[in-house]
């Protein structure tokens, strides 16, 4: 793999169709987004980006599209990401304080508090399905709450939202044990945060930090 010329957001025909090549010598195509994703990411190297291939190609079977959604989620920065919020949904502290570290190495906090928002957003989705879903369930007296198996509500979620079976399941695992009010109430706290460092009234870091271990 030769080292490439290459400038972060600059258009290089060359190397996207080279990107192009590869992912179809695992049987996949790739959208353009995902190519300045991966290009940008890795500087052009080129042996990570066949390895990032690779991988979300193995990962999307038996699909064979590869989306920016899918390299993102392979990514080493989104792997630390997810390593972070086990910790934070699990109320481990000290670990996400840990995690937080490693991340702002490779990120800006901003950056990082948007990461989270995507999550969230993701989240109370997901949660909102499934409690629609339970609320319809037979219920009265002498009849306990009822909650859907979580097969039957990762098959619901993957209908409404198009998402794969496999990160649907890992989701609602991690949720088990947060009600949707509480991550309403989260992602209201760390809008207010993200307003409050874009007009100066505080670090960003401070924010991020903040609002993982309240």
């Amino acid at each position: 793999f030769p080292k490439a010329k290459f400038y972060v957001g600059s258009h290089n025909p060359q190397l996207e169709t080279w990107v192009r090549k590869e992912a179809h010598r695992y049987k996949a195509t790739i959208d353009d987004d995902a190519i300045t994703y991966l290009l940008d990411g890795t500087e052009a190297n080129l042996r990570q980006i066949a390895n990032e291939l690779e991988k979300a190609a193995t990962y999307i079977l038996p699909q064979k599209h590869i989306t920016l959604e899918v390299v993102e989620e392979m990514s080493p920065y989104h792997s630390h990401v997810f390593t972070m919020l086990d910790f934070w949904l699990k109320g481990q502290s000290h670990r996400v304080l840990d995690s937080v570290e490693e991340l702002l190495s490779r990120q800006p906090a901003i950056q990082i508090m948007a990461t989270l928002q995507t999550f969230l957003s993701r989240w109370i989705e997901m949660k909102s399905i499934c409690e629609e879903a339970n609320h319809k369930l037979p219920h009265g007296p002498g009849i306990q709450k009822r909650e859907l198996p979580l097969p039957e509500q990762v098959k619901r979620v993957c209908s409404h939202m198009k998402m794969r079976p496999f990160v649907v399941e890992k989701d609602l695992k991690r949720l088990k044990n947060w009600r949707l009010e509480r991550l309403v109430a989260k992602k209201e706290m760390l809008t207010r945060f993200e307003t409050n460092v874009k007009t100066g009234l505080m670090h960003d870091r401070n924010a991020l930090e903040l609002f993982l271990i309240d």
